[in-house]
């Protein structure tokens, strides 16, 4: 599993998300750590890591944020569940969707 972490201690929003979205547009990473020391970051990364297609958590020590993002994790289950519902082209890129869709794989939207 590709692990990657990222020190944005220090910086203003736009930055941490500015850097997140750098390393992740790179690929291959599954799980993603980045470290921030203010509220404004926290959030923005983590809903950027969200929308990117990973889990998070955040941990916080001595006032810094572990923005923690692990990607793929639903994906198996889902997919599995779907196949039980009786789809017959279910997809899973171990990689998450922005290697999905890079690779010109097909994606539908689905509107709430």
């Amino acid at each position: 599993m590709a692990e990657k972490e990222l020190d944005c201690r220090g910086l203003a929003c736009p930055n941490p998300v500015i850097k997140t979205k750098e390393v992740i547009d790179q690929g291959g990473v599954e799980k993603f750590t980045v470290l921030v020391d203010n509220l404004a970051a926290k959030e923005n990364v983590s809903r950027f890591l969200q929308r990117s297609g990973y889990e998070v958590r955040v941990e916080e020590q001595a006032g810094t944020f572990a923005v923690i993002g692990r990607q793929g994790e639903l994906a198996a289950p889902a997919a599995r569940v779907a196949v039980k519902l009786g789809y017959q082209q279910v997809y899973r890129d171990p990689y998450g969707f922005p290697e999905w869709h890079k690779g010109g794989l097909p994606v539908t939207a689905f509107e709430d």
